[in-house]
């Protein structure tokens, strides 16, 4: 699986060639728990997830396939992630 794909090459002012490459966008699919609603966005990590639907990551589990991940985790095209509310209580 190829996760990087190339945007850019650019000559710098030496005149020498330097490619610039980009996380690949991955087609997911977000459960979002507290909506009950399901939607697709383009993605390449979790925390791009939770900047594009606007969520606060302290508010939320995020898993894939039963497994817990972290912000930084990557994503792989047709993941299935669920935005699980975190509940707490006194």
């Amino acid at each position: 699986m190829e996760i990087f794909e190339i945007h850019e090459v650019l000559r710098d002012i030496n005149n020498v060639y330097k490619v610039y490459s980009f996380p690949r966008l991955m087609k997911v699919t977000v459960f979002i728990e507290r909506m009950n609603k399901k939607i697709d966005i383009d993605a390449f990590s979790i925390s791009d997830i939770f900047k594009k639907i606007n969520i606060d990551q302290n508010t939320v589990l995020v898993t894939r396939n039963n497994e817990l991940l972290i912000e930084n985790d990557e994503l792989c095209e047709n993941d299935e992630i669920k935005l699980l509310s975190v509940i707490s209580g006194g």
